[in-house]
């Protein structure tokens, strides 16, 4: 028999369990027609037309990482391609990033990965901690695919 689930306990007993996260999705209006289903809550969406349209979601990551609040950025990436191992083959020809997200406390936001080149400065600076999971895999591709470096990793899986 399972334990039966407490709402008011610090451990989560159910698989799923809906998490309030505020995020945003950013991506070229291409990308969105493509990729985010026609009901997606247009208040979450972020449709880039210019690199203008990226300022405000460019300046809340740097205003909070430059705030007392801490210099901590999350990061995590997702990749693939049409063979079989390309998900976990950044050098593969064929192998992609299928999406890319960038947050701090407070605010996620799910980056279409042709748009990584304006977080650049951010993911290279030496002043900001990045938490990742598995980061050897989002460096090796973030490196291989649009030569990002990033440095100041911690990686949750060591």
């Amino acid at each position: 028999m399972g334990r039966r689930y407490v709402p008011d306990s610090a451990v989560s007993f159910r698989l799923e369990e809906p998490i309030d996260v505020p995020y945003q999705v950013i991506g070229t209006k291409e990308w969105v027609r493509d990729t985010i289903p026609e009901d997606f809550p247009r208040d979450q969406l972020l449709v880039v037309r210019s690199q203008a349209d990226l300022r405000p979601c460019l300046d809340h990551l740097w205003k909070h990482v430059h705030s007392d609040k801490g210099r901590l950025l999350s990061v995590d990436s997702e990749s693939s391609g049409p063979r079989e191992l390309d998900g976990l083959d950044p050098v593969s020809p064929t192998s992609s990033l299928v999406l890319f997200q960038i947050g701090v406390p407070g605010r996620m936001y799910v980056v279409e990965p042709r748009l990584i080149e304006h977080y650049r400065k951010i993911l290279e600076s030496e002043e900001h901690l990045k938490v990742l999971q598995n980061a050897v895999h989002d460096f090796r591709f973030l490196l291989a695919k649009y030569g990002v470096h990033i440095v100041r990793m911690h990686c949750t899986m060591l």
